[in-house]
């Protein structure tokens, strides 16, 4: 299981995902607002502003040795 926070422009969101396969995007009052399903579980995350907007994105390393990048503030 992993976790990370991420910053948004006035709010921040818990990222987190596991061996269900699922990384889950969740708001400030423990809501699940998204989710993304793919192969191979979550080995880890990190939070970091790619584009410059002042919103972080979140990269993925999986079980399936893949590497994604995602953007759930838009």
């Amino acid at each position: 299981m992993t976790g990370s926070i991420l910053k948004g422009n006035e709010d921040t969101f818990l990222i987190f995902g596991g061996h269900d396969k699922t990384l889950h995007f969740m708001d400030n009052e423990l809501v699940i607002q998204d989710d993304v399903a793919f192969d191979g579980w979550c080995r880890c995350t990190y939070p970091i502003d790619l584009d410059g907007d002042g919103c972080d994105e979140i990269l993925v390393g999986t079980g399936a040795f893949i590497f994604l990048s995602f953007n759930f503030m838009k």
